[in-house]
């Protein structure tokens, strides 16, 4: 189903008939509305392509996610829910409110950020979530992000620290991250 109008409250509700004793495979991909920052395609397996070109940092309409579900079709099986998730990396990097003002102090204002990564995937198979064909991008200079960034440890949970942004950036990685709950910490 291309182009679904019609979420409301991140839930979306959609109708297909499917025929009794077959299966099938289906991917849901959500972004924002109206952006050319992925490609999808239409063949066998399904793949996402990221376009990355020009593009700024501290974007947040480049977050998207998607699912796979694979189903079997029996007779009254009602209802499926699916839940998407994020299929990127999301880079943060910020910084305490005390080293902003002495960065103020000396006279160094910072109000925009750029970042240069490597090995950022440009291909994202649907199916097996294997994401492909890494290269180097600048994510050119834009302005910091204005929400704070809350940081959650162990320790202090569920207190957060809270930082001020200087890079807010989603990426593809090259290797696939496995598990339920995958973290990076970073001090």
């Amino acid at each position: 189903i291309e182009d679904f109008q019609g979420a409301d409250d991140l839930d979306a509700k959609v109708s297909v008939r499917l025929v009794k004793g077959q299966d099938y495979e289906f991917v849901f991909w959500a972004q924002a509305e109206g952006k050319s920052h992925y490609t999808l395609t239409a063949q066998y397996p399904p793949y996402v392509t990221v376009n990355y070109d020009a593009l700024a940092a501290n974007d947040e309409s480049r977050d998207a996610f998607y699912a796979v579900a694979k189903l079997h079709i029996e007779a009254d099986m009602g209802i499926e829910k699916i839940t998407l998730t994020r299929p990127f990396a999301q880079i943060n990097v910020g910084t305490t409110q005390d080293d902003i003002d002495a960065a103020k102090a000396a006279g160094v204002v910072i109000d925009n950020t750029s970042v240069t990564l490597s090995n950022v995937a440009t291909k994202l198979d649907l199916f097996s979530g294997a994401a492909s064909e890494g290269k180097e991008f600048t994510f050119k200079a834009a302005a910091l992000p204005q929400q704070k960034l809350n940081v959650y440890n162990k320790a202090d949970y569920p207190a957060p620290h809270e930082y001020c942004y200087l890079s807010m950036n989603y990426i593809l990685v090259a290797d696939a991250v496995t598990g339920e709950k995958d973290q990076l910490d970073a001090y």
